[in-house]
């Protein structure tokens, strides 16, 4: 969304907000090389720590199964998720890692505003987030945790009142304008 608002910016077009949820910034997902290095076993110990859970992997064989049942029981993965599907998604997470340590995001002019999970350790995200935009940045505290903004009846309650009244305050309806979520 940051790279949309970038692009459309250079283009001309008003970006009326910036609006991520629970976004990590690139900083935050380690480099390549560091990726690489880690063990099957020592990268999914790793996200789990990353979300709060501290559990020991202890199957160097093959730690997905235990570490799908830690993920499952924390409501960090989709209910019903299978083997086959954790490993879809922690290949992804991890590729998505690996782009995003070489990226170096353009500063735009929109303002953006961050909803922030109370699961997210990162307190000083408006310093980060300022380097970003010369516009106003703003971070809203849900108590939604970040595996449960979204599930299967739909958006959590709190993140969806909080998404709203970001568009609202950002958009004038008189005036074409885009805002962009991610």
């Amino acid at each position: 969304a940051h790279e949309m608002a970038a692009m459309l910016e250079s283009d001309g077009a008003p970006v009326a907000v910036l609006l991520l949820l629970d976004s990590p910034p690139a900083a935050d997902m380690g480099s390549p090389a560091q990726e690489k290095e880690l063990t099957e076993r020592e990268a999914l110990q790793q996200m789990l720590k990353a979300c709060g859970v501290e559990h020991i992997v202890a199957d160097e064989a093959d730690p997905y199964p235990e570490t799908l049942e830690v993920a499952t029981r924390h409501g960090m993965v989709p209910r019903g998720a299978d083997l086959d599907m954790f490993r879809r998604i922690i290949a992804n997470v991890r590729q998505t890692g690996e782009v995003l340590a070489g990226h170096r995001p353009a500063r735009i002019r929109a303002p953006i505003t961050y909803v922030r999970a109370a699961d997210n350790p990162r307190r000083d995200l408006r310093r980060g987030l300022r380097e970003l935009t010369s516009g106003p940045v703003t971070v809203e505290d849900v108590t939604a945790l970040h595996m449960r903004f979204f599930h299967a009846d739909g958006v959590h309650p709190e993140v969806g009142r909080m998404v709203a009244a970001a568009l609202e305050a950002a958009i004038d309806l008189r005036q074409p304008a885009l805002a962009l979520c991610s």
